[in-house]
């Protein structure tokens, strides 16, 4: 798992490094996507630390968690 969170933040630096190339005004918002990004990859690491290894189904589950509760509202 370290190996490939080292893989994704030297992809995200080789990213970061492209956009830094570009205009100002696309890399202050390129730069908000890549700190997102970070975030939702330190998320699922956090995740796959604490034995949730199906990332999209415990996504999916939450997702219709929430449909169901939305309906049930209405």
């Amino acid at each position: 798992m370290k190996a490939r969170i080292m893989q994704i933040s030297v992809m995200w630096r080789k990213a970061d490094e492209a956009i830094r190339d570009r205009e100002c005004n696309r890399y202050f918002f390129s730069r908000l996507e890549l700190v997102l990004a970070d975030i939702i990859l330190l998320c699922i690491a956090i995740l796959h630390s604490t034995g949730v290894r199906n990332i999209e189904t415990l996504l999916r589950r939450r997702l219709e968690d929430n449909e169901k509760h939305n309906r049930q509202k209405e």
